[in-house]
């Protein structure tokens, strides 16, 4: 057992072009849907602060704040979403299959 375990080596993904792309894409799809569940959940404070405000400016000013900030941060999330494309495009990748990265590439951690 020990022998086999010192003889075996760790495959590294990122020997070629096609391993940084997929690794490009999974890191996408962490940021994005990590982005978006913060996202819903500041959208849920900021409609609990808005349903508690009683008419306050002060809360009123804060439950849109958190709106205006989760809106920018879907933008931020769906942008992350096009990086592996607009490098990918911008280096000239072709995937196996001959075609450029898909834009939903980053969804699903894979290419092409």
């Amino acid at each position: 057992m020990i022998a086999y375990a010192q003889s075996s080596a760790i495959p590294n993904p990122v020997n070629n072009l096609q391993g940084v792309f997929d690794m490009m894409c999974l890191f996408a799809a962490y940021f994005i849907w990590t982005i978006i569940i913060i996202c819903v959940i500041m959208v849920l404070v900021a409609a609990f602060n808005y349903m508690t405000s009683g008419g306050e400016p002060e809360k009123l000013k804060k439950a849109r704040s958190y709106l205006i900030y989760s809106a920018v941060g879907i933008a931020i999330a769906l942008i992350a979403t096009m990086f592996p494309v607009i490098v990918g495009t911008a280096v000239g990748y072709q995937s196996a299959k001959g075609q450029g990265l898909t834009p939903l590439c980053a969804l699903f951690g894979g290419t092409g």
